[in-house]
């Protein structure tokens, strides 16, 4: 997959309508379906659509006031994942709200603020929680582009009911000037390169193959958070041997001086536009494996936290 060319489409999701910005992203990434549903794009036209079997909830309510927009891009199905390389994606019979053997994609447009990992974890719940098949979440805020997942599993004792599981979320993709590490995750989740893996993987091209990519995937990049070893690096000469971050000059002390000055996570990416959010969950993880440093870091809710949510 060309990161070039999804670096070139991020960069024009900062401006214009995100409901075709979402979508020139997901082609870029070998997504493409014309099954969708025209909806205005109001959070209560969208709500209305889909009611929750539980509505006016908190997080219903905090998302209302937060949301400028919901619209869904489109759903993708066994039928739109194909042998032929150039994909025929244009046969549909259009939005199914019953097909639960799908994806959806939506696309949120978000206030300007600074939301943490659990705020963005309980929208993409609110989100899943009304739809029936499992679905991405596209969250633009300002030059910020979040996407948010999660998995979902059949209840023991209902069987017209699903429990979601684990929300995972690859947030704050900078959508001028995006990190690598970022543009390696969605250049693993083009269609291209889970087709790959399912080939390898010996898995059958339908919903289900590319359901255990995407989770796959999604896992592999969580426990990069958890697995610091090729983020923090020891260097002899360089910063008299102390952990450095990515072979960068910045220590991992230095985070966490920063951190217990009283700035906040954002601040520190602000401050050094180098780092990333998984630069700074590989430094906790660094810390809590070496406990016996005994050094307490005190953040607040917007710190990053080194399990999933």
């Amino acid at each position: 997959m060309n990161k070039e060319t999804i670096k070139f489409t991020l960069a024009a999701i900062q401006t214009g309508d995100l409901l075709e910005k979402s979508k020139d992203l997901l082609s870029t990434l070998g997504y493409h379906s014309e099954r969708t549903l025209e909806l205005s794009g109001t959070v209560d036209d969208f709500f209305q659509e889909f009611p929750a079997l539980n509505p006016n909830t908190k997080t219903e309510q905090e998302f209302r006031k937060n949301a400028e927009s919901v619209q869904i891009v489109f759903q993708f199905t066994s039928d739109e994942i194909t042998d032929d390389i150039q994909r025929t994606l244009f046969e549909s019979d259009g939005f199914d709200k019953g097909n639960i053997k799908s994806f959806l994609f939506c696309a949120v447009e978000l206030k300007d603020n600074d939301y943490s990992r659990t705020k963005y974890a309980e929208f993409t719940r609110e989100i899943n929680k009304r739809l029936g098949a499992p679905t991405v979440v596209l969250f633009r805020v300002a030059n910020r582009l979040t996407i948010g997942f999660t998995d979902r599993r059949p209840h023991k004792t209902e069987e017209d009911r699903d429990v979601l599981g684990q929300v995972t979320l690859i947030k704050d993709i900078r959508l001028s000037n995006p990190h690598r590490a970022h543009l390696d995750i969605l250049s693993e989740l083009s269609l291209e390169e889970c087709v790959q893996w399912i080939d390898e993987k010996q898995k059958l091209k339908n919903f289900d193959g590319l359901l255990s990519t995407w989770l796959a995937k999604l896992w592999k990049e969580v426990n990069t958070m958890n697995d610091y070893r090729d983020i923090i690096t020891i260097e002899p000469g360089k910063r008299s041997g102390q952990p450095c971050i990515r072979g960068m000059r910045i220590t991992v002390y230095d985070v966490f001086e920063y951190l217990a000055s009283g700035m906040t996570v954002a601040e520190v990416l602000h401050d050094f536009p180098e780092l990333t959010e998984t630069d700074i969950r590989a430094c906790f993880a660094y810390a809590a494996d070496k406990e016996k440093s005994q050094m307490v870091v005190y953040t607040d809710e917007t710190s990053i936290r080194s399990e999933p949510i």
